[in-house]
């Protein structure tokens, strides 16, 4: 081979590196579902569109009761007395009753419940609750224009997630926020709380 052979050579090698580079890092990946290794899905939930509160910090601990969530909602971390619950079922999700063999789950509004991007999942071994919030992205996604990255308030999304398929004890709930990338996945698990299915 000649010297000039090798150089072109190693061109076309050099830009087929980087074209494969500049794939990988801004090609967005196709969204799916969150499975854990002997974990079971959970089918049985549903959101309660609007009427969250805006609340800043951890999401609240789940609980059995729609009005001890509220409760827990309205006192901030505080030991403070719990308002009417009148007046707190007017102001947090007005259109969500209580229902029996249901775990509620107060979620940021970041949690994207109303698309095909959220599923919740059971490991009986462990006695673990997995609500997965997922997103896709780019390695690189270049910053969003002056004036363009003001953020919403932080509101709470109601999740009911039916506990049929749970046998009754002691149940640690975990949100996952999870961005998938084309290689590898970034995962934030946070333990929300523990309840006692009943």
């Amino acid at each position: 081979m000649t010297t000039a052979t090798i150089r072109r050579l190693a061109i076309v090698v050099l830009v087929l590196v980087l074209a494969g580079v500049v794939f990988v890092v801004t090609r967005t990946p196709s969204p799916h579902e969150v499975r854990t290794s002997g974990a079971i899905g959970v089918t049985s939930w549903r959101a309660i569109p609007g009427g969250g509160p805006v609340y800043y910090g951890l999401p609240p601990a789940p609980s059995e009761s729609l009005a001890e969530l509220r409760c827990r909602i309205s006192q901030h971390g505080q030991p403070l007395a719990c308002p009417d619950q009148t007046r707190l079922a007017q102001e947090m999700w007005p259109n969500a009753t209580q229902v029996p063999k249901t775990l509620y789950l107060a979620l940021r509004f970041t949690c994207d419940v109303y698309v095909p991007m959220f599923n919740v999942e059971y490991i009986d071994s462990t006695r673990t609750l997995i609500a997965h919030c997922y997103s896709v992205s780019a390695w690189y996604v270049p910053p969003p224009p002056r004036g363009m990255d003001a953020e919403a308030q932080p509101m709470l999304i109601l999740v009911l997630v039916g506990t049929d398929a749970i046998p009754p004890g002691p149940l640690t709930v975990v949100l996952d926020d999870r961005v998938e990338y084309l290689l590898g996945d970034d995962s934030n698990q946070v333990v929300l709380g523990r309840v006692t299915i009943s």
